[in-house]
């Protein structure tokens, strides 16, 4: 008895031509069986969901007239495969079109039917995967974009380390040095010596420009600062920092930009451990606080403020120019803002006028 693919097939179940086409038929998958010239001699009902055609259309044509040109070569090479018994089950992707003559991605699963000795066909069962190639495209040109993105950023960042920043920093080692080679002993030369100062403030404040600038290239994030209370009286300070001389830099800086007569105390600390304790017993208005310190960094004198209930304003100030650490920050309730070294005017300013 002949089965519906047009194979003598033994099996006494699959001689029932009606059972066999009502299982194959509710596949979900769009199947045909192609014979040994590689013509459709079989199409389930899945096929008009899929591609939009009647099973009927298909009988008798070729699958290549089918696939899309680009892909033809690479299904073609599957067929031979299969058929010189290379492999019995080979699974490929290929573009197939649709009968609005569109072009669908199908994941198809080639398998090599025997029923006797002299006849042999091709079952291939094809999954739509359209959707997922037509997301694969998109996350790559994201992909390529974000790349695109990063290349640029690391470019500039590049420029602006390698020239930008080393044109100030050698101006500044220009100046210290001659600023090393005054001798009191031939007199002093005031004026030349207030230039040489006004060009050495000069070039460090490009060199700070050029940090700002880097620290924008390399953040791509604003974090916004907790706002401190505007009726709060910033009367006693105390600065953090195991560098006297940002303390020294700091606290110069703090006195000359709030009022006279509003600041009553600067308390200066190179020890995290002293100034915590300090704080302990006489707390401050405000804290300004460097991130790295030995022993005893930011993070973990913060935690500490938490633990003791330190209810206590504080300012990060650090060379650092990690978006992360200034997001680590402010995650802190307790900070109100993140500045660069160094503290300028119009850093306590903006503190000042929040």
């Amino acid at each position: 008895m002949d089965g519906f693919f047009g194979l003598t097939l033994e099996n006494e179940l699959f001689k029932k031509d009606t059972f066999y086409q009502a299982v194959v038929n509710n596949f979900y998958d769009a199947i045909y069986v192609l014979d040994d010239n590689n013509s459709i001699i079989y199409a389930n009902h899945s096929v008009k969901k899929i591609l939009g055609m009647e099973p009927g259309e298909m009988l008798g044509k070729h699958l290549i007239d089918f696939i899309h040109p680009d892909d033809a070569p690479k299904v073609q090479q599957i067929l031979a495969d299969i058929k010189k018994g290379k492999q019995t089950y080979i699974v490929g992707e290929y573009k197939i079109k649709h009968r609005d003559n569109k072009w669908l991605w199908m994941q198809s699963s080639y398998y090599k039917l025997f029923s006797n000795e002299t006849t042999e066909a091709i079952v291939v069962s094809n999954v739509d995967i359209t959707e997922k190639k037509l997301l694969e495209r998109k996350l790559k040109e994201i992909r390529e974009q974000l790349a695109i993105l990063q290349n640029k950023s690391l470019s500039e960042y590049a420029l602006v380390t390698s020239a930008k920043l080393r044109a100030p920093l050698s101006n500044i080692l220009g100046l210290s040095n001659l600023l090393h080679d005054f001798s009191p002993d031939e007199g002093t030369d005031f004026q030349n010596l207030k230039t040489l100062l006004l060009n050495l403030q000069q070039q460090a404040e490009k060199l700070d420009k050029v940090i700002y600038d880097i620290n924008s290239i390399v953040s791509t994030n604003v974090i916004k600062g907790n706002a401190i209370a505007m009726d709060k009286k910033i009367e006693h300070i105390v600065l953090i920092d195991d560098e006297p001389v940002a303390n020294l830099i700091h606290e110069k800086v703090i006195s000359k930009a709030i009022p006279d007569g509003q600041l009553k105390v600067i308390s200066s600390f190179t020890t995290p451990e002293e100034a915590f304790a300090y704080i302990q017993r006489i707390p401050p208005d405000l804290i300004f606080l460097d991130i790295d310190m030995p022993k005893i960094g930011a993070w973990e004198f913060l935690q500490r403020m938490e633990k003791n209930n330190l209810n206590i304003d504080v300012i990060i100030i650090s060379s650092s120019i990690n978006p992360a650490d200034r997001e680590k920050a402010m995650a802190f309730p307790a900070v109100k803002n993140f500045f660069n070294k160094p503290l300028r005017m119009e850093d306590i300013e903006d503190i000042l006028n929040r």
